[in-house]
């Protein structure tokens, strides 16, 4: 939910503060809205993705044989396995009932063996009536600043914005057990810690692009920017070879 919810308001978080706290209010209260409506216009008595899992469970209880023990209490057996339900206490051997709430196959397949309605069974999270409650009060709408009440006392100010060098950073702080997007070349050291020289005035702390000092021509390094034309001569057809002149021009 968290990992959704920060997907979604990324581009929000580029924006000042207060822009981004209220495109985050207009995006939830518009999110409310759609939710609440949702299940208005729909005659199932459960969500639609609950109803996707649940189908998928009636499908599958097909390959589940089931032998009753006593009311409500049934072992369903499972090619190899086998497990017990208690459609009373709504619980099974498997333990997926128990922790989401929507019967498993093995529960299904003692709903079915008492010719029940299996959706009955279902957590009451999950239905209609408690979907449409809990998105019916909605998020209240607000004035715009002009019609906000002036407040007593100096006003703040924003903090000084300082300009931080490079690309403003929009993915989130990873912890260092989380693995990154793109794993790292094992051939090549990182560079976290290493001081920049500049080759201008061979000073640490900065690089060429930024250095104040006058350009100096370096000989030793300007001697590694050179324009290379390679040109055809002429082709020796019969003994299958070619000759070409290299002209070698400096740049200045």
């Amino acid at each position: 939910m968290c990992e959704a919810f920060n997907g979604t308001i990324c581009r929000a978080r580029t924006r000042p503060l207060i822009n981004t706290l209220e495109e985050i209010r207009c995006y939830v209260m518009e999110r409310t809205y759609k939710k609440m409506h949702l299940m208005k216009n729909s005659r199932d008595q459960i969500c639609p993705r609950i109803r996707k899992v649940f189908n998928k469970n009636i499908e599958s209880s097909s390959r589940c044989m089931c032998i009753p023990s006593a009311v409500g209490n049934f072992q369903v057996t499972e090619e190899d396995d086998q497990y017990g339900v208690n459609l009373n206490q709504h619980t099974c051997g498997c333990r997926a009932w128990d922790l989401s709430g929507i019967p498993c196959r093995h529960a299904i397949s003692g709903i079915a063996f008492l010719r029940d309605d299996p959706t009955k069974y279902v957590d009451t999270c999950y239905r209609r009536e408690t979907h449409s409650l809990s998105y019916s009060r909605g998020l209240p709408p607000i004035n715009g600043y002009l019609m906000w009440p002036s407040v007593p006392g100096s006003n703040i100010k924003p903090p000084p914005h300082k300009v931080i060098p490079g690309r403003p950073k929009k993915n989130r702080a990873k912890s260092k057990d989380e693995r990154s997007e793109l794993p790292r070349d094992p051939n090549k050291l990182p560079k976290n810690g290493v001081k920049m020289k500049c080759w201008n005035c061979n000073t640490y702390g900065h690089n060429t692009r930024t250095c104040k000092q006058p350009r100096e021509v370096n000989t030793a390094v300007s001697t590694k920017v050179f324009i290379m034309f390679i040109e055809t001569e002429r082709q020796d057809e019969e003994n299958n070879f070619c000759y070409y002149t290299i002209n070698v021009f400096r740049r200045t």
